[in-house]
């Protein structure tokens, strides 16, 4: 449980807002936007949309300055939290599938297991131990 926690924190430090450069507001703006939002189903359209910009100078910007995509971050936010949930909550595998804003509990397994090596199932047990 110690190591998730301290995955979440890193995880959160590294892309906090006061980490990404000032000359990056739409960033910052999208990522806000994204962490605020993170259980809806979010879409690059959707973000651009909201923060004001192209999508392809935003998705450019995003990866310059974040070093990876918006989706590969949108997902590392949601295995993130769903860690902290497994870990913490007392919630079924389907809630927290949905409080993260997975599309299906198993698209969530598959991803789940792909980020850790280990269903989400598996995971809340091994962390209970």
């Amino acid at each position: 449980m110690t190591s998730c926690i301290i995955e979440l924190f890193v995880f959160l430090n590294k892309y906090s807002l006061e980490n990404i450069p000032a000359a990056s507001g739409v960033v910052s703006r999208a990522i806000e936007y994204i962490n605020g939002n993170i259980e809806k189903n979010i879409t690059i359209d959707e973000i651009c949309s909201e923060i004001h910009i192209s999508k392809y100078h935003f998705c450019r910007q995003f990866k310059k300055v974040t070093d990876t995509t918006v989706m590969k971050y949108i997902l590392k936010t949601r295995i993130v939290m769903a860690k902290n949930m497994l870990l913490n909550d007392n919630l079924s595998i389907t809630e927290i599938s949905n409080r993260c804003g997975f599309s299906s509990v198993s698209y969530f397994s598959r991803v789940f297991k792909e980020e850790t090596g280990s269903n989400p199932l598996n995971y809340k047990r091994e962390g209970k131990i």
